[in-house]
């Protein structure tokens, strides 16, 4: 497990991903990820609104006709790259995941 995971660096910039970047919400209101074990808020970032939403409404109609005119292969080779960085970020999100659940990995 990589012990130099640092939840709030990862979303330092926002927490809602939009057209393949990490944005802060608009909404004006907060939500705390706290860990159960220890009562320590793990992460606070700003909810969506109702902008965040048109934003990745937005984003998807402009991304599908490249999604949908893709081949089956391609969509394959897409979908085996993100398995991969999923898969090297493993450690990663198993830690982030006992934070907000407060068990150990």
């Amino acid at each position: 497990m990589s012990n130099g995971f640092q939840v709030q660096d990862r979303f330092a910039e926002g927490a809602q991903y939009i057209g393949g970047k990490l944005l802060p919400g608009t909404s004006g209101r907060h939500h705390d990820i706290v860990n159960p074990a220890t009562g320590e808020s793990v992460l606070r970032y700003e909810l969506a609104g109702t902008e965040d939403v048109d934003a990745a409404v937005a984003a998807a109609r402009a991304a599908f006709p490249g999604w949908s005119g893709a081949t089956p292969g391609e969509r394959s080779d897409a979908l085996h790259r993100f398995a991969a960085v999923l898969a090297e970020q493993a450690d990663d999100f198993a830690y982030a995941e006992s934070l907000q659940c407060g068990k150990p990995v």
